[in-house]
C-alpha cells in the first residue's frame, strides 16, 4: 500500500503580547503528520504517548495522527527531515506495521 504525508501542518500558539504587553509572545511550532492506516489491528484504539520523545500517537478513524516536538521558533511551514524521521519512527517502534509513511509530499501548513 502507497501512501503519503497528506497532513503535514504547524500550529502558531501564541500570538500578539504578553499580560504586561513589555514583551511579545514568542511563536510555538508544533509538528504534527497523519497518514491512513495500513493494518488497523495494529493500530492504537486511544492516544498513546511517547514519552521519551514527547509525541502523541492517536487514532482517528481510518488515520493515525502523531504531533508533538514544541519548539519556539519563527513562522515556517517545512517539516525537517530530522522531525519527521522522529515521528515516524515512534510510530513505528509502537505499532509496526500499522501505517506507512511514504515518500514525503503535502509539506506544510493545514495541508
Amino acid at each position: 500500500m502507497t501512501s503519503v504525508w497528506p497532513s503535514v501542518g504547524l500550529t502558531v500558539y501564541a500570538a500578539g503580547f504578553t499580560p504586561d504587553s513589555s514583551q511579545p509572545a514568542r511563536k510555538v511550532r508544533q509538528t504534527h503528520a497523519s497518514a491512513p492506516l495500513h493494518t488497523p489491528r495494529r493500530a492504537p484504539e486511544s492516544t498513546v504517548m511517547d514519552e521519551t520523545f514527547k509525541i502523541a500517537i492517536t487514532r482517528l478513524g481510518d488515520r493515525i495522527r502523531v504531533g508533538g516536538m514544541a519548539e519556539i521558533s519563527a513562522f515556517s511551514t517545512d517539516l525537517p527531515d530530522k522531525r519527521r524521521a522522529t515521528l515516524e519512527m515512534s510510530v513505528g517502534d509502537l505499532f509496526p506495521g500499522a501505517t506507512y509513511f511514504g515518500p514525503p509530499s503535502g509539506r506544510g501548513c493545514g495541508r
